[in-house]
């Protein structure tokens, strides 16, 4: 073991500023900021995931490990009971190393942290655990964005893969959104963090490298989603993978809010061929509230698309 496996863990977590937030609050004493989260991973779900972008889901899917808190808490998220209520329960970095080690023999393509900025410290010191037992699996961090370059920085050594999403670049939505009006500005500089030294690899159809860049389209914000992929075509272009998400669901109300038209879904699709966006997903317009996971239960997702390899209310399940 390096230096990281004594010291780093608890000192990441004093005068914490993991995210731009900068709370500067002692975790290590079980004080909490923003996130709602001490020192200790709180993990809610461990699963051989099918609901991410197609390169990601080879073979029994995304190794995704669903944690609790989160640094952003955006007002329409759709996993509010692990970012609000904090749905989870404690794990050491030892427990979340065998996670990991479980996914991998289950054969998960990846391990993917979903929401994780609030435990990076922990995360490294895990990941350094299951390197060392043959972890083999590329690394996915699944991100809103609302990072800080010191914290990417690091991470980098331990991720393969960025993905992240562009939620707004306009200040007057991010504040509607997500209460932060400088989320444009975080993630227009972390963006080129995690595209530096990150180029597109794959090991036949599945990801192994890269950056996918992820932005889900609000129905009454249409201009607002043009504008970012004018931005990401500009700024990044052929250097990443662009996700462009259509299946909006209000969490606090499915289906109450209009989708998105056959008129904008044209519009978007216009935009990423004018951006010169040739490499990436666009989803289908046709969401239903089934896709909005509910982590009290034993498998948060459709079946079809979620076999839960481990559950904060029932620990490790085995067929």
């Amino acid at each position: 073991m390096n230096s990281y496996s004594q010291s780093f863990p608890a000192a990441g977590y004093r005068l914490c500023s993991l995210c731009p937030r900068v709370c500067s609050i002692d975790r290590t004493t079980g004080h909490t900021g923003f996130c709602g989260q001490s020192s200790e991973i709180r993990l809610a779900c461990a699963t051989l995931h099918r609901g991410e972008e197609p390169p990601l889901v080879a073979g029994a899917g995304s190794g995704a490990l669903f944690f609790s808190g989160c640094t952003l808490g955006c007002r329409d998220c759709q996993n509010w009971q692990l970012s609000r209520e904090g749905a989870g329960r404690g794990v050491s970095a030892e427990e979340l190393a065998e996670i990991m080690l479980h996914l991998e023999t289950e054969g998960a393509a990846n391990i993917n942290f979903v929401t994780a900025t609030q435990f990076i410290p922990s995360i490294v010191y895990a990941l350094e655990i299951a390197r060392s037992r043959g972890l083999g699996i590329p690394t996915v961090w699944n991100t809103s964005g609302f990072e800080s370059a010191s914290a990417l920085d690091m991470l980098k050594p331990w991720i393969d893969i960025f993905l992240t999403d562009i939620k707004t670049l306009s200040s007057t939505l991010a504040i509607r959104e997500t209460g932060r009006g400088d989320y444009p500005d975080v993630i227009r500089e972390v963006l080129p963090v995690m595209l530096k030294d990150r180029d597109t690899a794959y090991d036949g159809e599945t990801l192994v490298r890269g950056v996918i860049v992820r932005h889900l389209v609000l129905p009454e914000y249409i201009e607002e989603s043009l504008d970012v992929i004018r931005w990401y075509g500009r700024n990044v272009g052929s250097r990443g993978i662009f996700s462009l998400m259509t299946q909006y669901l209000n969490p606090r109300d499915p289906g109450c809010e209009r989708g998105i038209s056959a008129f904008e879904y044209e519009l978007l699709s216009d935009a990423l061929a004018e951006a010169g966006i040739e490499e990436g997903f666009l989803q289908e317009p046709s969401g239903t509230a089934e896709w909005l996971p509910d982590f009290t239960r034993s498998n948060p997702f459709p079946d079809d698309y979620s076999r839960v390899l481990w559950h904060y209310r029932k620990g490790a399940i085995r067929r």
